[in-house]
């Protein structure tokens, strides 16, 4: 059988070649993986319905749950998707808080955090109870700060 080209094997296909440097790998430090701790559970504050559409075009709700006030903004939180937004307080919707909880726990009187117990304040912004328990102006609420913070020392 004749081919077009000569297959068998020679010798000079087999020509010495230098070997390449090996190159001396260099070793990534291993990273430890990042633990985060888990998202702190916000509680429901109000609900909104059927003024506002959810964010997420899919999803096109108009049921949130209201689960943070600050500074006449009002985070949402859609009940079918989850997707969260911020939007201008809606007047009359969430009542004053005018007593304390049921457990008579000491709450803010006034501030950015008024009417929220000291728990409720540390699962979102621990710095600031560490902060009022030595520099705030009230003297009950620094009391209150630093007996919660002496009582949970696993928070710090």
């Amino acid at each position: 059988m004749s081919l077009l080209f000569d297959i068998s094997p020679s010798d000079d296909h087999k020509k010495s070649r230098k070997p390449r440097p090996v190159e001396a790998e260099v070793a990534a430090p291993e990273q430890e993986p990042s633990v985060q701790a888990p998202p702190a559970l916000l509680s429901i504050i109000g609900l909104v319905d059927k003024d506002v559409a959810c964010l997420d075009e899919s999803c096109a709700s108009e049921c949130h749950d209201i689960i943070d006030s600050d500074r006449g903004w009002w985070r949402l939180e859609c009940r079918l998707c989850g997707t969260g937004q911020w939007i201008p307080a809606i007047d009359g919707r969430l009542g004053e808080r005018k007593s304390a909880p049921r457990t008579g726990a000491f709450t803010f009187p006034d501030g950015r955090h008024a009417g929220k117990t000291v728990e409720e304040v540390a699962a979102r912004r621990m710095d600031y109870v560490v902060w009022a328990a030595k520099h705030d102006r009230d003297e009950e609420t620094r009391k209150a700060c630093e007996s919660w913070l002496a009582s949970n020392p696993a928070a710090l």
